[in-house]
């Protein structure tokens, strides 16, 4: 039975265990070889995009439906033809089109797999350009203001509006150091740039 597999996997131990890392486990078990903690994994193409929209509150989680707007053949993309697929659909990553000879610059740059053969393993790269996407994009700067927008207009109290920003990004509660630090960067990101510019440069570093 599948199902009697998946109970007894999702509600053993080892699958519930947190992936802080413990002192002593460290001291003796750097690499996790015993499986003390769960190991961290890396997040993949199509979770990183849905996260960022889910945080800002703009995922769309109904189901099914083409994002494809194109007609037949329009999509194909060479040396003289130009790409007209959009990709600024809020639903899931899942349904989003998928141009093998033109991936969707998000998916390519987060290790998708090659869409042209049959593939069950992913690359993992960490590379510049991730950072300068989150850094620099048109798609990050948006996802970031709405992410504001959410927190400006949930929150009157700047205390509170820092602690819902953490437990949204982050499902906890901003550590001591890290309250510390943030209301400094944002009194004085306020000072300069107004409520609302600074809160997004908050915002768009959390995601960060």
């Amino acid at each position: 039975s599948i199902k009697s597999l998946h109970r007894l996997i999702l509600t053993s131990r080892t699958y519930q265990l947190t992936s802080r890392i413990d002192g002593n486990l460290q001291a003796k078990d750097a690499e996790n070889l015993l499986q003390g903690r769960t190991s961290i994994r890396r997040m993949e193409a199509e979770a990183i995009r849905d996260s960022l929209l889910f945080v800002a509150g703009r995922l769309d989680l109904r189901m099914g439906g083409s994002q494809l707007h194109v007609k037949n053949r329009e999509f194909l993309f060479d040396h003289t033809s130009k790409d007209l697929t959009r990709y600024d659909a809020r639903t899931r990553s899942v349904y989003l089109p998928v141009i093998r000879n033109h991936l969707y610059d998000v998916f390519q740059l987060f290790d998708y797999s090659d869409a042209s053969v049959t593939d069950s393993n992913r690359s993992s790269t960490t590379v510049a350009p991730q950072a300068l996407f989150l850094m620099n994009s048109e798609f990050s700067a948006e996802i970031s203001e709405s992410f504001a927008d959410r927190i400006l207009a949930s929150k009157s109290n700047p205390a509170s509006r820092h602690r819902l920003a953490y437990q949204i990004a982050f499902s906890r509660e901003p550590t001591y150091d890290e309250i510390s630090r943030d209301r400094s960067f944002l009194r004085e990101m306020q000072n300069e740039m107004g409520q609302k510019s600074a809160w997004n440069l908050f915002c768009q570093t959390i995601l960060m």
